[in-house]
């Protein structure tokens, strides 16, 4: 069987197709869950074969288990933050107003390397009240952009100074030109 352009037509195959995504979710995200609302719970659908053993399968209360991991991994304060922001009621506070809603934090990891978690929720089935929530570590991208701004804030600097240099230069060749 040929395509209009003469090439082969692919054939959909259900293993290939779900080694693709699984390959793809792997690479990116830390895990993919489904939110509850209804009944509070959450279940890791694709895990980080990485994480595997950090994340359990099914946890029974989401705000519960979600705060006891945040104080393991961040200091009192920023974990109660983070434990408020992550919140159903506040996912569905946030999800009313948007498609989705994305909060992130930075801990330092048993190796003292510093990290950046983004976590994202939005609705899968509202009327099931079912959260699609994945969590990416964005790590690189964070520290690519602070690269990006410091250039960026040294650049502005730089332009400043030129643009003072610049005044400064003009206004003394006035006075020059004024002055016989």
């Amino acid at each position: 069987m040929e395509s209009s352009s003469g090439g082969p037509i692919m054939r959909a195959d259900r293993d290939t197709d779900e080694k693709i995504i699984s390959k793809i979710t792997s690479d990116i995200y830390d895990f993919i869950a489904l939110l509850n609302i209804n009944d509070r719970t959450i279940t890791f659908r694709t895990v980080n074969e990485k994480l595997i053993d950090t994340v359990p399968h099914i946890t029974d209360d989401y705000d519960r288990n979600t705060a006891y991991a945040l104080y393991h991994l961040l200091e009192k304060d920023e974990a109660q933050q983070a434990a408020r922001c992550m919140s159903i009621a506040r996912v569905i506070s946030e999800l009313e107003d948007h498609d989705s809603y994305i909060y992130s934090f930075t801990f330092t990891d048993k190796n003292g390397n510093m990290r950046k978690k983004q976590h994202e929720y939005s609705y899968l089935d509202k009327d099931e009240g079912l959260i699609l929530f994945t969590r990416m570590d964005v790590t690189e991208l964070f520290i690519t952009q602070e690269r990006q701004l410091e250039s960026m804030r040294e650049s502005l600097k730089a332009a400043e100074e030129a643009h003072k240099a610049k005044d400064e230069f003009l206004s003394r060749v006035s006075h020059d030109i004024r002055t016989p």
